[in-house]
């Protein structure tokens, strides 16, 4: 009888590559979903109070989130990664103190972003580019979710961690935990307290803050294959060491989206308020997608990663190609059927017909991404998959800081509003042919070399 262990390693080892990567990227995609769902629920929930300046308000903040998300990688990406590697060299002792290192690292972290939120809280609308209409609502929104910041931080960095260990079970009704209580406090604090946009903000970092708690419980309780120890919270150089040289490449990562999306939020702005709402909502519908593909791309990494591992190069090519054909044509499917559907979609979160109508015009341009979006998110997972961090991070700033981001400023200056908006979907066509040729080129480099090498043996 075939064990599951052994039947994984079959899968990455010799299914053909497009049964493998649906075998290996469906489960996770579907917990990605949840996330969706998560990103959603504020934005239902304030749009339906009819007011666009609020709206606004909550898109103005999204970098906020981003960026609080970030340092939230730096410890959950980076602990993740040493906590595995250390389960693997059976080293649970020094595993355990990774994960209570990371708590450290949460609570440290989750002092600052307080600290920064409320020393900061007249500046950080302005940076944001929040119109002097707005400006309350996005000062508001935002410093709830900075001084809230430790709970966010520490629901994301926990729930990666416990998913290092394999505990992925845990992990899905931990997120579930903070999405279902989301759904129910937004309307209890937006409308019956009537707090508006800071019951939004109040209920994310609710829903946070009881994931959060829902991990710490599973660790104290022994319902992990790691526990939380006090001997575990000692400071030890080499494991800051370890989190740190994984964790900054994806929070610097992390921190570009944010700025691209300030960025974007600024140059809306000067077309009012209604705009940068509609935009809002459009990029929100958008997370379905870039969920998926991150999904996808998840599921694909240990598909990577063992064919790395073993030398097989060639199988590794056939994975991206099948990936990206397959990431592209999911893309394409996400195309029609939001193109279709996108003034529903829209007016399920507002009652605004302004905001419909241009919100439906910007989300059926943005959506031109998605046909080139999960192959550039594949191929940077590649290059993570091979421990080759640097070179992940190179396409990731190639695409935020090196495209996106002129263009944005270049397109806006040519055409417009419209040519602000067609900056994301042409930004992500240039990378996926680069990024695309960059990996492919690599693992042809890696294959000739193995031949090499094992021509030069049989001699």
């Amino acid at each position: 009888m075939i064990s599951d262990e052994d039947k994984r390693i079959r899968i990455m080892r010799e299914a053909p590559p497009l049964k493998a990567i649906f075998v290996m990227s469906v489960p996770v995609i579907l917990g990605m979903m949840v996330n969706v769902v998560y990103n959603l629920v504020d934005t239902w929930f304030i749009g339906m109070m009819g007011d666009e300046l609020q709206l606004a308000a909550s898109n103005y903040c999204t970098p906020v989130f981003v960026i609080v998300m970030a340092v939230a990688s730096l410890i959950g990406t980076g602990g993740a990664s040493y906590l595995s590697r250390s389960l693997g060299a059976d080293r649970k002792d020094k595993a355990e103190r990774t994960l209570a290192t990371g708590l450290l690292l949460v609570c440290l972290f989750g002092l600052l972003v307080a600290i920064v939120g409320l020393a900061f809280r007249n500046q950080i609308p302005h940076i944001l580019g929040a119109s002097e209409f707005s400006f309350r609502f996005t000062q508001q929104y935002a410093t709830i979710l900075m001084v809230g910041g430790i709970f966010i931080i520490g629901n994301f960095a926990l729930g990666q961690l416990i998913r290092a260990e394999g505990s992925t079970k845990l992990s899905m009704i931990g997120m579930m935990v903070g999405t279902v209580a989301n759904i129910v406090l937004d309307p209890l604090f937006i409308f019956t307290f009537g707090w508006g946009i800071s019951g939004a903000a109040v209920a994310t970092v609710i829903g946070n803050g009881l994931s959060m708690l829902f991990f710490l419980i599973c660790y104290l309780r022994g319902k992990t294959l790691l526990s939380l120890t006090f001997r575990g919270f000692t400071v030890q150089s080499e494991i800051l060491k370890e989190i740190v040289a994984i964790g900054i490449p994806a929070t610097i990562g992390q921190m570009l989206i944010s700025v691209a999306q300030m960025t974007a939020n600024n140059l809306a702005s000067s077309y009012g308020d209604v705009t940068v709402a509609s935009f809002g909502i459009a990029l929100k519908i958008m997370t379905i997608g870039t969920y998926i593909f991150m999904g996808f791309s998840a599921g694909c990494q240990p598909l990577m990663g063992y064919n790395y591992g073993s030398g097989n190069y060639k199988r590794m090519a056939s994975f991206i190609k099948t990936g990206i054909l397959s990431t592209s044509l999911i893309g394409l499917f996400l195309t029609l059927v939001l193109g279709a559907s996108s003034p529903f979609l829209v007016a399920v979160f507002t009652p605004l017909a302004e905001v419909r109508s241009s919100g439906t015009a910007i989300l059926r341009t943005l959506i031109l991404s998605l046909p080139f979006m999960g192959g550039i998110t594949l191929c940077s997972t590649t290059f993570q998959a091979m421990g080759k961090p640097f070179k992940a991070f190179i396409l990731t700033i190639s695409r935020q800081g090196l495209l996106y981001i002129p263009l944005l400023f270049l397109l806006n200056h040519l055409f417009g509003l419209n040519g602000m908006v067609f900056s994301q979907p042409i930004a992500d066509l240039i990378m996926l042919l680069v990024s695309s040729t960059f990996i492919l080129k690599v693992l042809h480099s890696l294959t000739t070399d193995s031949r090499k090498g094992q021509r030069s043996i049989s001699r």
